[in-house]
């Protein structure tokens, strides 16, 4: 089993830089993807959400007013 804990640093501004061209070519079980600086309902694109793998998502709101960390963790489809 292999699982990948990511730090995305944002999400968005990781695919530009090639994020999921990178996750084809894992072959992972598990992907922890965290500090995605935006909630799931600002991920539109089918990019963010591989054919390959179900997205779940999980948001946490912080101690302090209008900070939140968000949190996403993919796990292979089968079939």
């Amino acid at each position: 089993m292999r699982i990948i804990s990511f730090s995305a640093d944002g999400i968005k501004n990781a695919a530009q830089k090639g994020f999921f061209d990178w996750l084809k070519e894992q072959d992972a079980d598990f992907i922890c993807v965290q500090d995605l600086q935006c909630s799931e309902y600002d991920l539109q694109d089918p990019l963010f959400f591989p054919t390959d793998y179900n997205a779940y998502f999980l948001m946490m709101l912080m101690a302090r007013p209008m900070v939140s960390r968000s949190t996403a963790g993919k796990c292979p489809r089968r079939s």
